[in-house]
């Protein structure tokens, strides 16, 4: 049976909370995958999940379905990178990348209270394969690097790919095809086997 994420989200929006639940076991892995990728540790990366989905939580009533709800989840996603990148700037300790995504990456306009909520465990593979391929999206252009994040690690769709870029979806399913092209070349120059080539995702 397929993921109906449209009839859980009206279910969550009335504050149906099994709903909600059924909606963060399916999100939830993908959009570590996504966020750990951009944060400097596990850790960093959990609190992240966790904070995206406090704000799930507190603005699923305002969400009106104009995009995806994992479009919508994403774009919250993006903005809490940019807050914990600002933090780290702040404290003067912004790793390269992180400028980066900060020079290119303005917020856009989503709710952004803070508010605890407990730490849930998610299941990953395994650190080598995570590391070999961390290694690989570090030395990608920016837009090869999002469209491979969205595509591989947050299963979007071409269309979702598109609509999260601001792009056509021809042209995000030509950038996704260059993009696994320049990381297989990567790979190669490392001497490794190219983790998108076994199909293999972070």
């Amino acid at each position: 049976m397929d993921f109906d994420d449209k009839r859980l989200v009206a279910l969550a929006r009335r504050g149906d909370k099994k709903a909600f639940s059924e909606l963060y076991n399916h999100y939830a892995n993908e959009l570590f995958l996504f966020l750990r990728s951009r944060s400097r540790n596990r850790e960093d990366a959990l609190d992240l999940v966790s904070e995206v989905f406090i704000r799930v939580l507190r603005y699923i009533s305002s969400f009106r379905g104009e995009s995806s709800f994992r479009t919508w989840v994403y774009r919250i996603a993006r903005n809490l990178l940019v807050d914990y990148y600002t933090a780290n700037a702040r404290s003067g300790s912004l790793h390269l990348e992180e400028e980066q995504w900060l020079s290119i990456g303005s917020k856009d306009e989503s709710p952004a209270d803070d508010q605890d909520e407990k730490q849930h465990e998610i299941e990953v593979e395994n650190s080598k394969e995570t590391k070999v391929l961390q290694g690989i999206l570090d030395k990608l252009p920016e837009n090869y690097r999002e469209i491979l994040e969205l595509r591989d690690l947050m299963n979007f769709s071409y269309a979702e790919c598109a609509q999260a870029m601001n792009i056509k979806e021809d042209n995000a399913k030509v950038l996704h095809l260059r993009a696994l092209r320049y990381a297989q070349k990567i790979s190669a120059d490392l001497n490794l086997e190219s983790a998108y080539e076994k199909g293999v995702k972070l």
